[in-house]
């Protein structure tokens, strides 16, 4: 009847257990098990809510990293020049045009 470590006793194993001259004892139950049981429970619940924060937390951070990447492409797009210093007008039409249709499309809903 001995278990690996760690391993749980079932039930009708707790129930019945032999002395060491052989005799069996009637399992006494803990009278404390409603309170671990609650303090279980409770830590459950504290771990349920940490990892649904921390999903949370990591669903935030990517949303910022893509936004900050989609903001350094227009930014870069917005400031290119030509080699004579002039703004680049075909790359801020195609993101002005970019916009516009975004919005049209979310106005059509």
């Amino acid at each position: 009847m001995k278990l690996e470590k760690g391993a749980k006793e079932s039930q009708e194993e707790r129930k019945v257990k032999k002395m060491e001259n052989g005799k069996e004892r009637q399992y006494r139950p803990n009278p404390f098990e409603r309170q671990l049981q609650a303090k279980r429970k409770i830590a459950e619940e504290v771990q349920a809510e940490s990892e649904r924060r921390t999903a949370e937390i990591e669903a935030r951070k990517k949303f910022k990293a893509e936004t900050r990447k989609k903001r350094k492409i227009n930014s870069h797009l917005m400031t290119k020049k030509t080699s004579k210093g002039q703004p680049v007008i075909s790359s801020q039409i195609s993101l002005l045009l970019g916009k516009i249709e975004s919005v049209k499309s979310v106005n059509r809903r």
